[in-house]
């Protein structure tokens, strides 16, 4: 690793933790609905300056009073999605020496780790604030 690749994964760390630690001070001892739309999934992070054509056909609506199974039921369904054929993912999985993932987040962009904030919530235990 560079020091430009540590000084990256630490940043990475920090914002993830901060996120979650966000979404706990909004929820922590009051009644939460989370509603998100998935669409326009870009190839790249939503932080990232720049955007490209989705790489996934929009896919719908989801709602839960749970943040972190919400979040989990929106990856599903993305994983579970066929690649826009001219997209990033498309054009990535139709390569004969792509190495194929079998994720449809890792084989659009290898760079992005899209389940980095998970071991945060859990740490903050958002799911159990979610059951009360």
């Amino acid at each position: 690793m560079t020091p430009y690749t540590i000084r990256i994964a630490v940043q990475t760390s920090f914002s993830d933790r901060k996120m979650a630690e966000y979404a706990q001070a909004v929820c922590h001892g009051r009644p939460c609905f989370h509603v998100s739309l998935v669409q326009d999934i870009s190839p790249n992070c939503d932080c990232h300056g720049e955007n490209d054509a989705p790489i996934l056909p929009d896919i719908g609506m989801f709602a839960s009073f749970d943040p972190v199974a919400l979040d989990q039921a929106c990856a599903d369904a993305c994983l579970k999605a066929t690649p826009i054929e001219n997209s990033q993912l498309g054009e990535h999985l139709a390569k004969p020496d792509w190495h194929c993932h079998h994720n449809r987040f890792m084989d659009s962009n290898p760079n992005v780790e899209w389940e980095a904030t998970r071991p945060w919530w859990r740490r903050l235990d958002l799911e159990q604030e979610a059951m009360n």
